[in-house]
């Protein structure tokens, strides 16, 4: 059974900015997020032409465990909340690169992830050789200076040893 990606807007945006959206796409995931996440990132859907994601549209319902997880986690948007939710209802991976987002996942019992572990899943996958994703690391670094240096030089370092 393949296993479920549930994207926050950060890392659908990370990735077009580096060019690897396609790639993303062959990753033996499936992708889904919110509507309230696709309408956030509505300038870069042309880059999504022919790819597929699975937005779920929120519900009247919905919206209200949103409210629920807002008022319980001041700091999230509701956009944060459609992921928080789906993630769960989904059973899927939830993957974000906001870093509050990701300690509340955490605490919640749910997997998360970031950039970094779909990169890692580039190399593994073997959709990119571990010079082109270094490469890839290179550049996110540059476009996303929000990131941990340590874990991408660590990562780097793994890929320039060959492995992991």
């Amino acid at each position: 059974m393949m296993r479920l990606l549930v994207t926050d807007a950060n890392i659908f945006i990370d990735l077009v900015h580096l060019g690897v959206i396609e790639a993303f796409f062959r990753l033996p995931f499936e992708i889904h997020t919110s509507d309230i996440v696709w309408d956030e990132i509505s300038a870069h859907h042309p880059a999504f032409e022919g790819m597929s994601v699975h937005v779920h549209s929120v519900e009247p319902d919905e919206m209200k465990t949103f409210l629920r997880l807002n008022e319980h986690y001041p700091g999230l948007g509701m956009a944060d909340c459609s992921v928080i939710y789906f993630s769960e209802l989904l059973q899927g991976i939830c993957l974000t690169g906001d870093g509050t987002l990701r300690k509340i996942v955490q605490t919640r019992g749910q997997e998360v992830h970031g950039i970094l572990f779909v990169v890692k899943q580039f190399a593994e996958c073997r959709i990119y050789t571990f010079t082109e994703c270094g490469d890839i690391l290179q550049q996110l670094k540059r476009i996303n200076p929000r990131l941990p240096k340590t874990e991408i030089d660590k990562l780097l370092a793994s890929l320039e040893a060959g492995g992991f």
